[in-house]
């Protein structure tokens, strides 16, 4: 069986790690993700479809200047974002 991939990114020498994917209250989905490039840091890519068609944000979105680990997405209890 090949391997297909949702998110495709314009070097593709360089590392994606640890994404997370969350559905936005306009019906699109954010796949965060960790860029293993030089600065390296968390990246976004949106999409309309949870499994294909990502677009990468080339905007690094959070401003650490060390090493970062995965990126965490989630709705804290009793809030309502929708």
């Amino acid at each position: 069986m090949r391997r297909k991939f949702c998110l495709s990114t314009p070097d593709s020498a360089k590392q994606i790690l640890d994404a997370g994917i969350t559905k936005l209250p306009d019906g699109r989905f954010c796949m965060m993700y960790v860029a293993q490039e030089n600065p390296g840091g968390i990246k976004m890519a949106f999409s309309n479809k949870i499994n294909s068609g990502y677009a990468c944000q080339p905007e690094q979105v959070d401003f650490e200047r060390g090493a970062c680990e995965a990126p965490n997405v989630f709705e804290r209890i009793g809030e309502n974002y929708k």
